[in-house]
């Protein structure tokens, strides 16, 4: 997994490469505290990312859920992949927006 991110302004883009999987679980979660300390709106593209498994997508989970308590926007887009698009709309219905729903058993929120 590879990432690079740019600003403009108070916005930033966070530009995702690669498969985010448990390996790259650290990585993907250092590239999202770096935009969220550098940026009140992050759009987060996901044109080049292959693969997402649950342990990203849990990481996915709390950066959305601690950027709204900082009263910062986290925008995610670039589904061009079928089952990539088809697995984020899962993630969305069980996370659903607000405190106290948790996405997976091993999310951050607990």
């Amino acid at each position: 997994m590879e990432f690079t991110f740019s600003t403009v302004g108070n916005a930033g883009i966070l530009s995702l490469h690669g498969r985010l999987v448990k390996d790259h679980e650290v990585k993907l979660r250092e590239a999202l505290i770096l935009s969220v300390q550098n940026a009140d709106h992050v759009v987060i593209t996901f044109n080049n990312v292959r693969e997402v498994d649950v342990n990203c997508f849990a990481v996915l989970c709390a950066a959305c859920r601690i950027s709204g308590s900082m009263h910062k926007r986290l925008i995610l887009t670039g589904f061009h992949n079928h089952e990539l698009r088809e697995a984020f709309s899962e993630m969305i219905l069980v996370c659903g927006p607000g405190p106290g729903r948790h996405c997976f058993k091993n999310c951050l929120w607990k």
